[in-house]
């Protein structure tokens, strides 16, 4: 089981990557709307995003793939989340859901 500790750590890595990337555009972009930073062209477009229920490039970039609009993207968001919280606080799950990992193929090398 160290190789799916392994991978856990490095989904888990990947996760905390986006989530970083989020909490810091957010951050900006509600500094700019109040006007205490620059509205720059990136977050200009990614409040463009928004109001389009699209998922803004910033987070794109780091994130896994998906065709999701903003709305069920953040809520899938949450649930892959809250399913390697548990694995890492609860153990290793007895069934695995393997959509949720960024890096699936990973998964199946580490269960070998």
């Amino acid at each position: 089981m160290i190789s799916l500790g392994v991978f856990v750590g490095q989904e888990i890595e990947r996760f905390n990557a986006l989530l970083k990337v989020m909490r810091y555009t957010l951050d900006q972009l509600d500094r700019a709307i109040q006007g205490t930073v620059v509205m720059s062209a990136d977050l200009e477009e990614m409040s463009a995003k928004f109001l389009l229920n699209k998922v803004p490039p910033q987070w794109e970039n780091v994130a896994y793939p998906s065709l999701k609009p903003l709305n069920s993207w953040v809520t899938d968001l949450i649930e892959r989340v809250e399913f390697l919280a548990n694995w890492l606080y609860n153990g290793s799950p007895e069934s695995f859901w393997v959509p949720s990992f960024f890096f699936p193929q990973g998964f199946m090398t580490a269960a070998l």
